[in-house]
This record gives C-alpha cells, structure tokens and sequence, in this order.
C-alpha cells in the first residue's frame, strides 16, 4: 500500500493500516530511537508509543509527506 492508502486507512481506522505503518516505518524510527536513548529497549519502547500516539493522532496528518517527520516528532 502506497502511503497516502495507507495513511487515509489509519485515518479510518482500520487495524491492518497500523500494522502496515509498523513494518513500512519501525525499522527507521527504531534506529534513531536508539541513537536517542543509548539502548534498545528503552528504544523499543519509545518506537512503540510513537506508533501509539501516530494512530490517535492520523487525523491531523493532512499531508502523507510529513507522515514520517511527524512519526519522527513523535518519537
């Protein structure tokens, strides 16, 4: 799925759009957490709350270009 579908998918909240978002964007937001935190696991968890507040947040992302900075403000 292209990421404007995948985006208007979360915004409509289907569950496999997140899924999606997850295997599209966590292996890079994984890699700057963990430049962040020093740690992997507190990276992970930092990854996943990110994903967390992405989904609550879909709505306002009303241009799929800033998509993955925003995930990026997020975390």
């Amino acid at each position: 799925m292209d990421a404007e579908k995948l985006v208007a998918a979360l915004r409509a909240g289907e569950p496999a759009a997140l899924q999606e978002l997850v295997e599209s964007f966590g292996d890079r937001l994984l890699r700057s957490a963990t430049l962040l935190c020093g740690n992997e696991t507190d990276a992970q968890d930092l990854v996943q709350d990110t994903f967390v507040q992405a989904a609550r947040s879909a709505r306002r992302f009303g241009d799929v270009r800033r998509f993955t900075p925003g995930c990026t403000r997020f975390c």
